[in-house]
């Protein structure tokens, strides 16, 4: 997690958390990390009693990416619309799913055509990441 936390740190905008989503999600599944979680959510199916435990060790995960989201979107119209906890169990979601269907399709063209979606709605999402000046009450009279 260290790694990913480095790898998101820079991101101010969600351009850039989309570009930094993009670079994680490649070296992971070049490095296999995903892969191992993949096959234990898998290995949950024939063994229920490991259910809890994968559940409980996908929760910092989560919790990193609602980090992350609320840090770059948080308090903007789009955070409103658009929870960060419930994008956070979106995102791993779409992240586990989308590696376990890489390995029954080796043509990653639709995956990648995925990210390159979300990097071409970030730059027209601006203006619902913008953070709103919080209104002031008017005085009592």
């Amino acid at each position: 997690m260290a790694a990913h936390t480095r790898a998101v740190a820079p991101a101010r905008t969600l351009e850039e958390l989309v570009e930094a989503a993009t670079a994680v999600y490649r070296a992971d599944i070049e490095g296999g990390h995903i892969t191992l979680f993949s096959e234990l959510v898998g290995a949950s199916i024939a063994r229920p009693e490991l259910r809890k435990e994968i559940v409980d060790r996908a929760e910092p995960w989560i919790a990193f990416v609602e980090d992350t989201l609320e840090r770059v979107i948080g308090g903007s119209p789009l955070a409103k619309l658009m929870p960060p906890r419930d994008l956070a169990y979106a995102a791993i979601t779409f992240y586990l799913g989308v590696n376990m269907f890489t390995h029954l399709d080796a043509d990653r063209t639709r995956t990648e055509a995925l990210f390159g979606l979300a990097a071409r709605v970030a730059p027209r999402a601006k203006l619902l990441t913008m953070r709103l000046p919080r209104r002031r009450p008017k005085p009592a009279e």
